[in-house]
């Protein structure tokens, strides 16, 4: 499956691309990379955000079995798919860094380096 200009290494053979199951599979995968680029929208709370987050980032680093099988299930190569994740994250982690204010990047809690804390 080519997204965004990009070969994220299907498997056709895995049985057809319409299905509803390789669909629902597909939506995992979308999700956890949404929730791994922080775009949780339901979630306010940061603290929850973070955690939701993190463990989105875990499941793709780790490269566990579920990973893996949910890539199959979804008709992608999970070496492939990992590798294209990772980079998109690091990149989506760079330009954060690059676009954080300067008491951001310092690690200062925002309430301290606004003068509340």
């Amino acid at each position: 499956m080519r997204q965004n200009g990009q070969d994220f290494g299907t498997r056709e053979a895995m049985g057809s691309l319409g299905s509803p199951e390789r669909q629902l599979w597909c939506a995992v995968i979308d999700r956890a990379l949404q929730d791994a680029l922080d775009s949780v929208s339901t979630i306010s709370d940061p603290d929850e955000r973070h955690h939701i987050r993190d463990g989105a980032r875990r499941w793709f680093e780790r490269n566990g079995m579920d990973f893996r099988q949910t890539c199959e299930s979804a008709g992608y190569d999970p070496d492939v798919l990992r590798g294209r994740v990772m980079h998109i994250l690091a990149e989506h982690s760079s330009a954060l860094m690059l676009a954080a204010p300067a008491h951001c990047a310092a690690g200062a809690p925002l309430s301290r380096a606004r003068g509340n804390g």
